[in-house]
């Protein structure tokens, strides 16, 4: 029985240690939400999404924000804008297609060109560098969104297991490998030297796993995975 007592102990521990609790700018904890509506985890349409942002690049390197077609099929870039924190928008070009699994690169750098799967968009900054947003849009639905802050405001995950260490520049918030769901389960953050612009995002590094303090697993059924 003392044996059965540890090990139930031990995976309680490992579960409380992935529980985050965030908060959005227009929802409550635990929803992010676009225009008003909650983002529900594993319910992104098929086709493209944001998949990986560098929003504080070092000095003198551009911002830049990777989409993905998590669809089966080709998906064109057609209606499809980019809005930031401040409501300003990016129109993504029309009349370029993304193959199944296809990655695009949108590079703030100022040049204003198509270069294969790069697009380089007229500005030199779009995302603000401590606390902001992205969110992708289609006509008038919202079909991503990411949030982020350094500075203790609301964000997806910035670190693993409840510890979150101090924000170094390059540091990108990315998807996890193959996912298409909504909201921060979805997204983990990736060191410099992880980051792959253009190229479809690693598994994330090991890392130690703390419980949060106060933590408390309101489950009726725990799934542990690493």
């Amino acid at each position: 029985m003392k044996r059965i007592a540890y090990v139930l102990a031990a995976v309680l521990i490992v579960a409380a240690a992935g529980v985050v609790v965030y908060r959005t700018n227009r929802g409550e904890a635990g929803e992010p939400g676009v225009a008003g509506e909650p983002l529900a985890a594993g319910r992104a349409p098929a086709g493209i999404l944001l998949n990986e942002i560098l929003f504080a690049p070092p000095e003198g390197q551009p911002q830049w924000v990777e989409l993905v077609n998590a669809g089966a099929e080709p998906a064109n870039l057609d209606g499809l804008v980019l809005v930031n924190q401040a409501g300003e928008r990016y129109v993504l070009p029309a009349r370029v297609t993304l193959p199944a699994e296809g990655l695009l690169l949108v590079r703030f750098d100022g040049t204003s060109q198509i270069d294969g799967m790069t697009v380089h968009a007229p500005q030199t900054s779009f995302l603000q560098r401590e606390t902001g947003s992205l969110a992708l849009w289609s006509g008038a639905d919202a079909i991503d969104e990411t949030l982020w802050s350094t500075a203790g405001g609301p964000s997806f995950n910035l670190g693993r297991g409840g510890y979150v260490p101090a924000f170094v520049a390059a540091t990108t918030l990315g998807r996890t490998r193959d996912s298409t769901g909504r909201g921060p389960a979805a997204w983990t953050v990736f060191d410099p030297a992880d980051a792959t612009p253009g190229a479809p995002n690693p598994f994330p590094a090991v890392t130690g796993l703390m419980p949060l303090p106060g933590a408390i697993v309101r489950a009726s059924t725990l799934t542990v995975s690493w």
